[in-house]
């Protein structure tokens, strides 16, 4: 790190194998330090591997890329984890340092950061979890998602829905450090949609838009 101090705590318990990966990486040029926590799901070699591995590619890639990039570089992995039986999961952590600025941070999952300002503890992220959107909603469960929208006119219902995967896609779990940065990802991801319109993911959440 530049001029700072990195270290990791983990705990197997009554598992066979620890599946916690954490990495940090430096930036060779910017003073730029990427730290990345991932909570393999599952109690499998092939987990705990591919969370080891998962960390490094989040922290290396987003040290350099930014933290929205570095976690989607991570989740490749689990898209393709190789000829194994078990399918990885997992919640993963990526918060970006640079000197003079807050930290920016990208998550997926009920993997948490914590800051410490030397009187306080505070925690930065939301967790990805039934739980939080039933306590956000005020205990009740909402099945039917709302699609973002830029007004209320008919014309729009064909690509209401796109919006919801828009938001779901490249902004949740992100910190974008300014407007530049959101709109670069959001470019991507536009990029990235029309070169794989049929891909399943995608249209499960534009078809559950569309229903709603």
């Amino acid at each position: 790190m530049h001029g700072g101090t990195a270290a990791a705590a983990t705990r197997r318990g009554t598992r066979d194998h620890n599946a916690n990966g954490w990495a940090i990486h430096a930036h060779p040029v910017a003073e730029l330090t990427a730290a990345a926590v991932v909570d393999g799901i599952g109690n499998f070699p092939e987990v705990a591997e591919l969370s080891r591995l998962a960390a490094q590619v989040a922290a290396r890639v987003g040290a350099r890329r930014g933290p929205m990039s570095g976690r989607l570089a991570a989740a490749e992995l689990y898209g393709d984890p190789g000829t194994t039986d078990v399918q990885p999961d997992a919640v993963a952590v990526l918060a970006l340092a640079e000197p003079g600025k807050d930290a920016r941070r990208a998550w997926i999952g009920d993997c948490r950061a914590w800051g410490f300002d030397g009187r306080r503890l505070r925690q930065y992220t939301t967790d990805h979890s039934m739980g939080e959107h039933l306590r956000y909603n005020g205990g009740q469960r909402i099945d039917r998602e709302v699609a973002y929208t830029p007004t209320n006119s008919s014309w729009l219902t064909r690509i209401e829905a796109q919006f919801t995967a828009l938001r779901y896609f490249p902004l949740d779990g992100t910190d974008h450090a300014d407007h530049r940065e959101q709109g670069s990802m959001i470019r991507r991801y536009i990029i990235w949609r029309n070169r794989h319109a049929d891909d399943q993911h995608l249209r499960e959440v534009v078809t559950r838009a569309n229903v709603a």
